[in-house]
């Protein structure tokens, strides 16, 4: 799997800055080849492919972990477990239950398509900076190329990669396709960089003041030790209060946009019923009727771009629950 393009189309931009799809793209390039100047082509190409494999892992990860919290959550509820997962047909000694690749969109998590890679290089780097902090008989050997990259450069390269995703033509087989993609990748391009410059001036004070206290005296050292501290301190904790507060107004809009249709479809079945719920004995009954129902009205969700229609048991537990709230009972 692969995220960005080819380190192709990212090279070709220290040559020829873009002016299309949109303007300012070449000032984008611009700030980040300022970052990027003392950085050989080779270690460029480098930081290109460890980001990706990065990016993707993160994803993969975020995909795994919350299969594994499902399959935990619903072990003692069996019809629930096998709406998620099926039997692979396998014997009882070599079988396994395997995830219902077409229902990913019921796990509400980051994917790659829906969130920023921006923030996920930010958790990347955060994990990276764990794995640097550890005893050193801990660490992977894995992650060792890490160490040969700052984090202004990785968010120059990340913007360079985001730009060219921005200006891939529609007519040729690669991500993005489509005016929209491309707007927000421009927009997630521009993002990186300023990060990036951000990430550059705390680097200039960290070295500004590294190389104050070698000049200085021994018994000004504790001093502009703690100068240094204080700065780096507050700039962090101003930098974790922006994100936090980005992430959490990107996730509830997220979530607003990603629920609404069901909120739609359900509150619609909720008024009909309730003006014929004497008409079902059951809420399995009501389910499947009122499942055709929103068929018919070709009310649905998407799935990986795919229409895809609500299934009678999920209806059914609509009804099932707003039932229990309204106390009315089924024959």
């Amino acid at each position: 799997m692969q995220l960005l393009p080819d380190f192709s189309n990212v090279a070709t931009l220290f040559s020829n800055a873009p002016t299309r799809p949109f303007t300012q793209l070449a000032g984008i390039v611009f700030r980040a080849k300022t970052i990027l100047k003392n950085m050989p082509e080779e270690q460029i190409n480098l930081a290109f492919e460890v980001l990706d494999k990065e990016l993707v892992t993160h994803f993969e990860s975020l995909r795994a972990y919350a299969i594994d919290e499902l399959q935990v959550k619903f072990e003692s509820d069996p019809e629930t477990y096998q709406y998620f997962f099926r039997w692979d047909g396998g014997t009882f000694a070599n079988g396994r239950w395997l995830f219902r690749n077409e229902l990913d969109t019921e796990l509400d998590i980051e994917t790659a398509e829906n969130s920023s890679w921006v923030d996920a290089l930010k958790e990347i780097i955060e994990d990276r900076d764990s794995w640097l902090n550890a005893p050193e008989e801990s660490r992977s050997r894995d992650n060792c190329t890490w160490q040969e990259f700052e984090n202004s450069e990785l968010f120059a390269v990340l913007s360079l990669g985001l730009v060219a995703c921005s200006v891939i033509p529609e007519n040729q087989d690669e991500y993005p396709k489509g005016q929209s993609i491309a707007a927000t990748c421009a927009l997630e391009a521009m993002d990186a960089v300023c990060y990036a410059e951000q990430c550059r001036e705390i680097e200039w004070i960290k070295q500004f003041h590294a190389k104050q206290l070698l000049e200085t005296s021994n018994s000004q050292l504790a001093k502009l030790q703690e100068v240094t501290e204080e700065i780096s301190s507050k700039l962090v904790s101003e930098q974790a209060e922006h994100e936090r507060l980005k992430r959490a107004e990107r996730s509830a809009q997220m979530n607003s946009i990603r629920h609404q249709p069901t909120k739609e479809a359900r509150d619609l079945v909720i008024k009909d019923w309730e003006a014929n719920f004497r008409s079902f004995p059951s809420a399995e009954q009501a389910g499947v009727h009122y499942s055709d129902w929103l068929a018919e009205k070709s009310m649905g969700y998407l799935v990986k771009g795919q229409q895809e229609f609500f299934k009678p048991r999920a209806v059914a537990e609509w009804i099932r629950q707003h039932a229990k709230v309204k106390n009315i009972k089924f024959r």
